[in-house]
């Protein structure tokens, strides 16, 4: 993946490989409680900040809340597809 790549599509696409479907059941990107249950602050988790900083030297231009959107709304949107998929609420 180069500069050729956007910073949304770079994103996402190591949040696909890094992050499985038990894992995105238990996170949010702020941590919220959903359900009833905790979920873990995506944000505040060393792999989140690895990913920033990665997309920053990429994308020298590139915005930080651009990044956290992308981030917490691939999050989101996951769930939500794993929740259809499976039946789970």
């Amino acid at each position: 993946m180069g500069k050729k790549t956007s910073s949304s599509r770079f994103l996402t696409t190591v949040l696909q490989g890094i992050l499985g479907d038990e894992i995105v059941k238990q996170i949010s990107w702020k941590g919220q409680k959903r359900g009833g249950i905790q979920k873990i602050g995506f944000e505040s988790q060393p792999i989140c900040k690895v990913l920033m900083k990665s997309a920053k030297l990429l994308w020298k231009g590139g915005k930080t809340e651009d990044f956290q959107k992308t981030i917490s709304g691939w999050l989101a949107q996951r769930l939500t597809k794993i929740i259809k998929s499976t039946g789970l609420r």
